[in-house]
């Protein structure tokens, strides 16, 4: 019964799309749910083609990716593929697969597939550009998107009466608003803060919203100055002690030159302090000194800060790290 009253609240088109597109994802009940919800609507079960097919897979790639989607298709129909052999695709932990198909295939078939594969993984997934395109599968982009991107990510406006933060759009974010606020320190140097507009009794009662929660992780450009900015009273004692005390302990960085290293780990270069100043022998012997080895960290530096842009822009934009 529960699930036959959530799948009332989709649309016919997302249900028709849950049949026919992710039978091998879900539990026979499931889809025969599914399909007893469609019957309930008339839906006609033969609208299925190749046209509805190719149009259904598009809308799970990324925009980028459509124009050479069209192609792979045109390219696999002209070879005998029909839409009555599936594709097996999906996003597998982020990143995008595509593991032949559901039926048999010619080996032909295969290899037009693992072409435009590689062919995804050079193309913007946001605007399709093949110009200075980085990242994977999991979505890669040119520089120019990218920056967008981090812009967008970008944590601003940060003062004692809120934030602003981009999600869909972006949205101003009042202290007075918060509710609850949990911190998170791991081991390999990385922290996170998710800001709840809820108390722990109003988030068992309320329906989910995704806007009641706000989370960072310290990847987040301005993340520590965010969290230097929050008003003592929503923290607790022991909160309040744990940021301020990690917040207070960066030194600065001898290779970047920002006051960004925290337990001999720099959060912009990422480079290990003590490497430099403790060296392995194996690296006296090939660098002679410790200045050398510095040398050679800070030249590699700025050839990442010209190939990475979402290092050169943390770099460049964060101004907790600025700071004296």
């Amino acid at each position: 019964m529960e699930i036959q009253n959530s799948l009332k609240k989709e649309t016919t088109e997302r249900l028709a799309y849950l049949f026919f597109m992710d039978q091998h994802y879900y539990s026979k009940e499931y889809l025969q749910a599914v399909r007893e919800e469609l019957q309930d609507r008339n839906y006609n079960f033969n609208n299925l083609n190749e046209h509805l097919y190719i149009r259904y897979f598009m809308e799970d790639l990324y925009v980028g990716w459509r124009k050479e989607a069209k192609r792979m298709f045109a390219e696999l129909s002209a070879n005998g593929w029909t839409y009555q052999q599936p594709i097996y695709y999906k996003y597998s932990w982020g990143s995008f697969t595509m593991k032949g198909f559901h039926t048999d295939a010619h080996e032909l078939l295969h290899s037009i597939l693992n072409k435009y594969l590689n062919i995804y993984g050079e193309t913007c997934s946001s605007c399709g550009s093949k110009k200075q395109v980085s990242g994977s599968l999991e979505e890669p982009l040119c520089r120019k998107c990218e920056l967008k991107i981090l812009k967008k990510r970008r944590i601003k406006n940060i003062n004692k009466f809120g934030f602003t933060y981009y999600r869909n759009k972006f949205q101003h974010v009042l202290w007075t608003e918060i509710k609850r606020i949990e911190f998170v320190v791991t081991d390999d140097h990385s922290f996170g803060i998710t800001l709840s507009k809820l108390t722990e009794k109003e988030e068992l009662e309320k329906e989910y919203d995704e806007h009641d929660t706000i989370s960072f992780h310290s990847d987040s450009c301005n993340f520590f100055k965010l969290v230097t900015k929050i008003p003592k009273e929503l923290l607790t004692e022991h909160q309040y002690r744990e940021i301020h005390n990690i917040c207070n302990h960066f030194e600065k960085c001898m290779v970047c030159h920002r006051k960004s290293v925290f337990d001999d780990q720099c959060l912009i270069c990422r480079n290990k302090i003590s490497f430099i100043e403790s060296p392995s022998s194996k690296s006296l012997e090939r660098f002679k000194t410790k200045a050398g080895i510095l040398a050679h960290r800070q030249k590699d530096f700025k050839r990442i800060l010209k190939v990475l842009p979402a290092y050169k822009y943390s770099y460049e934009t964060d101004s907790f790290f600025k700071s004296k």
